[in-house]
Formats: C-alpha cells, structure tokens, sequence
C-alpha cells in the first residue's frame, strides 16, 4: 500500500521487515498510532472518561475514586485507523 511512495514509507517497509525477519509473528501491533488517531476521529476509538488506576505490587490494578481522570479506550476500529495511516504516510 505505501511502497516506494516516499522515503518514510521505504524506511518504515525496511523496518517493519527487518523486525519480522527477527521473529515468528506475522504482525505487529504499533501501539503509539492509537492517540494520533483518536485526534483526527475520536469514532475510531470510542472511549470513556475514569479514574486513573494504580498498579500494585502484585502487577494488578486498584481502583481509586478520588484519583485523577483519564480516557481510556474501550475499542479500536482499527481498519479505519490503517486506512488512514495508509493514506496520510502516501500522501
């Protein structure tokens, strides 16, 4: 979809081969997209405002109401945020 259309779209083909050839997984999940994309379609993450957990020392969350809030995710319409990357990285 974005070979040979500019030199990022190359570089990022490049590294995304030479991340696969290192490993047994057939795809990757590119976490940091996610808050790009709620910025230009907040639709394709729909979301939801709470208070901000702690994690323990167990490595599980507490749950406190009088902490500070935060957006937290509930879905990802992730054909849509591609869609999009696609098209912004090809120009």
């Amino acid at each position: 979809h974005i070979g040979g259309r500019n030199a990022l779209c190359d570089y990022l083909i490049s590294i995304t081969r030479e991340y696969a050839a290192r490993r047994t997984v057939q795809s990757k999940v590119i976490w940091d997209v996610s808050t790009v994309a709620w910025l230009r379609n907040a639709e394709w993450l729909p979301s939801n405002i709470v208070h901000s957990p702690m994690l323990t020392s167990a490595f599980t969350y507490s749950h406190d109401e009088s902490r500070h809030f935060i957006r937290q995710a509930i879905d990802v319409k992730r054909d849509a945020i591609i869609a999009d990357l696609y098209a912004v990285l090809a120009g």
